[in-house]
């Protein structure tokens, strides 16, 4: 929930929305919306998200799908990315990420394996105006994004293809240089931040309607 940024660029925060989300609609769409409570529904999803996350290094970690990981990864460190190894978070156990990062290009990845949605990677830049841009393999939620980030999703792309797009296709504009470890730190801040702005916002009946119409995801 992206972000996706996923970083929470999104994809994290909307993730466990939209998980949240389908299992409060299990008395039916129809039901719901004759009820009007769409916008409720997305209101207690959204609020039932922490507002912190904290990242732990889990070194020797067992991938469940240990191929598809590996196959999103390694073309990264092939075109240059320092491999950060495998984090968890710990309000969110149902999900593992790989971090890598190559400051070189103001550019860092993040593999995540969730239980149920599977794997994906987000690339992710992060501009001096605090605007983000991401490129991603997950496929849209029906969530907004904020107005002023970039988001590509890209389902079923290679990591090395998705790379190169991104190195054409983003905002030309100042990038923040992220190095190392510093990585972990942003990841937890830009959580925080989406989700400040999602709860600022709300969510809308459209978008819940939207999420819905997105099928199964987690």
């Amino acid at each position: 929930m992206t972000t996706t940024f996923l970083e929470i660029a999104g994809l994290l925060v909307l993730l466990v929305i939209v998980s949240n989300l389908r299992r409060l609609l299990k008395v039916g769409l129809v039901q719901l919306a004759l009820r009007g409570v769409l916008k409720d529904v997305g209101r207690q999803a959204l609020e039932a998200q922490p507002d912190l996350i904290r990242l732990a290094p889990r070194p020797g970690h067992l991938w469940k799908n240990v191929a598809a990981v590996t196959r999103l990864a390694d073309p990264l460190i092939a075109r240059g990315f320092t491999d950060l190894g495998p984090y968890s978070v710990d309000t969110m156990p149902q999900v593992m990420l790989r971090f890598l990062v190559n400051p070189a290009v103001s550019i860092h990845a993040c593999v995540y394996e969730h239980d149920k949605a599977g794997v994906w990677v987000d690339l992710v830049s992060r501009y001096d105006d605090g605007s983000r841009a991401t490129f991603t393999t997950a496929p849209a939620t029906g969530v907004d994004q904020r107005p002023e980030d970039n988001i590509v999703h890209a389902p079923g792309a290679a990591a090395d293809a998705l790379y190169g797009r991104m190195l054409v296709e983003r905002p030309q504009r100042p990038l923040v240089r992220v190095e190392g470890a510093a990585v972990i730190a942003l990841f937890e801040a830009s959580y925080a931040e989406e989700i400040r702005w999602r709860k600022g916002r709300g969510i809308s009946a459209h978008e819940v309607g939207n999420v819905i119409a997105a099928g199964p995801r987690a």
